[in-house]
């Protein structure tokens, strides 16, 4: 089987899911741009693996330094649409350095914040354990 550009599907980085052409090699005649797959969750993945294998952010570093939900306050700072409200969310433990938002597209800002999101989930779990569904300590209080 072959895309109506004569591509083999596993073979091609992205489809078109408006014409079902290869964006390699084809320009969608219905939109005159490529559509990629959008999957989110892939990406968000992707970019915790790069948290993990790049930067060393790994379970034990968040224990470590990330004790009163800096991982959320950060997730909230690169998903914020908002430039100057989402600065009001920076974790004010953490160095400047490391806020990159100005750098990143929307998008990748994004899978960032669902990446910092599944980093305080793993964070909060391991507290927790079979009680994760516990409701959160009190305000001030450190998990």
């Amino acid at each position: 089987m072959s895309l109506d550009c004569g591509c083999v599907p596993d073979l091609v980085e992205f489809v078109c899911q408006a014409c079902g052409r290869c964006t390699q090699h084809c320009i969608c005649p219905a939109t005159g741009r490529h559509q990629k797959k959008v999957d989110g969750a892939a990406a968000i993945t992707a970019e915790r693996e790069r948290q993990l294998t790049e930067e060393g952010y790994t379970l034990g570093h968040d224990l470590e330094n990330n004790k009163a939900g800096e991982l959320a306050l950060a997730a909230c700072y690169y998903a914020h649409p908002d430039a100057g409200e989402a600065g009001k969310c920076f974790p004010r433990n953490w160095d400047y350095r490391h806020g990159k938002r100005g750098a990143f597209s929307m998008l990748r800002r994004l899978a960032v914040a669902g990446a910092l999101i599944a980093a305080e989930y793993d964070r909060i779990v391991h507290y927790y354990g079979e009680q994760a569904d516990a409701p959160p300590p009190p305000q001030g209080e450190v998990l």
